[in-house]
Order: structure tokens, then C-alpha cells, then sequence
């Protein structure tokens, strides 16, 4: 039997169009490389750190990243930092993330990083750029490519509209509500240029989608301009 060739994490498919087949989870849950879960999507993005405590790591990233490879999915890692003061600083947290993963026989090349939830960010937007570029500065050492989650409403909110930053790759998120009532469309048509974007890479466009035992949100992603679907395993709502 052949042996199934490992992926790097972070590396969107390229070549194909605008593909409806991504998904991030929203509990922490291990996925069996059994489950049904994977069928229909081409990527999986997946939770490797998370932001409880002081900022820990996530244990379900590293067996589901590599249960989505040995599936055939693509595969994509982002870290939910522990934004709040008492947490760790940026640059140690994604230093943690990477040589988790990276002791786990998993080579990484970018990651999302998640600016989500202004209750859980300091009132301080100066503290939180800070925060941010403590990261940003932290990546090109680890020899990884640092990409941003988040909408135009939470940019502005947690960091006053940053434009400052290094133009990364950017994820953003666009639904009603949970559940499938609550999607979008699988487009970037409802796109609108801030923080220093005028395109994204990566939309969100479903919350909370029970699926196979867990919750999961629902993605499309660019490729060569048109769109394709992936699946997020660990996220917040």
C-alpha cells in the first residue's frame, strides 16, 4: 500500500474556481479520519491554539489536521489568541502554537491569526496593535506567513481600523445568524474594502452547522479568482 504523502499546513489549492468546501468547528472535538465530516470539502481549516487560560494549545489540532490529510483534504491551521492583558504576549503564544504542531510531525508555512470578539481584546486599541504586530514581527522567524481573521467591524473596533499593518492574506466572516438560516452566499460579492484590504482570500459564510456530532461554520476561498468551498474545525460562533 502506498504511503500517503504529508501536506504542509497553510497552503491553499490553487488552480480550479470559487469552491464551497471549507469548514472550522466551533467546540473542541477530535474527528475521526472515519467521519463523514470530510466528504465534499476539498479544505479543512483547523483550531492548533486556543484563547483560554493564558493562551494554551489547542490538543484536538494536531490529530485532526492529520486525519484531514490522510483523507486527501487540504489543510489550513489558525490560533485564537489569548488577547486580554493577562494573557501571554503575542510572539510567545504563536511560538507555542508553531512548535506544538511542529512536534507533531506537522510542517506549517502560514497561519490565520484571529481578531474576533472585541469583549475579549483590551479596551486599548494602541495595546492591541501592539499585540498584533508582536506577532507579525514574530512569524518571518519562524519561517511562517501570518494571515488575518476577522470582519471591517471587528478591525475597527479592536484596533481603530488599522492600516499600518504588513498586507496579509485576510479571512473574513459574513452571516445572518447560526445555522443554516443564518448563511450568506458562498460569494465575496458582499466584500467591502477596510483595514487596508481590498479583496479577501477567505470568506465565512455559515455559523454553527451541526454536522456529524459537532459544530461546524462553513467557508469559501478564492482560487485563481473563482470560489471553493472548505469546512473549519474549532471556532468561535
Amino acid at each position: 500500500m502506498k504511503k500517503k504523502k504529508k501536506r504542509a499546513a497553510g497552503r491553499l489549492p490553487t488552480g480550479g474556481a470559487l469552491r464551497a468546501g471549507s469548514a472550522d468547528s466551533l467546540f473542541p472535538s477530535a474527528i475521526s479520519r472515519e467521519s463523514p465530516i470530510f466528504e465534499g470539502y476539498q479544505t479543512a481549516f483547523v483550531r492548533i491554539y486556543q484563547n483560554t487560560g493564558a493562551g494554551e494549545n489547542d490538543l484536538n489540532g494536531p490529530g485532526n489536521l492529520l486525519n484531514a490529510n490522510a483523507v486527501g483534504m487540504g489543510i489550513e491551521v489558525y490560533m485564537t489568541p489569548q488577547s486580554q492583558p493577562t494573557g501571554k504576549y503575542c510572539a510567545q503564544q504563536l511560538y507555542e502554537a508553531f512548535t506544538f504542531v511542529t512536534n507533531s510531525g506537522i510542517r506549517i508555512v502560514s497561519l490565520w491569526f484571529q481578531v474576533t470578539s472585541p469583549s475579549n481584546w483590551s479596551p486599548s486599541q494602541l495595546e492591541n496593535k501592539n499585540f498584533i504586530q508582536s506577532c507579525i514581527n514574530e512569524a518571518p522567524s519562524l519561517g511562517i506567513r501570518l494571515q488575518i481573521y476577522t470582519n471591517a467591524y471587528e478591525w475597527q473596533e479592536i484596533t481603530g481600523g488599522w492600516t499600518g499593518h504588513p498586507l496579509m492574506n485576510l479571512w473574513y466572516w459574513d452571516y445572518n445568524g447560526p445555522g443554516p438560516s443564518g448563511s450568506s452566499s458562498c460569494t465575496f460579492s458582499d466584500f467591502l474594502p477596510f483595514g487596508g484590504w481590498t479583496n479577501a482570500q477567505v470568506k465565512k459564510y455559515a455559523s454553527l452547522v451541526y454536522m456529524c456530532g459537532t459544530y461546524v461554520g462553513l467557508n469559501c476561498y478564492s482560487v485563481n479568482k473563482d470560489e471553493t468551498n472548505a469546512i473549519t474545525f474549532i471556532s468561535e460562533a
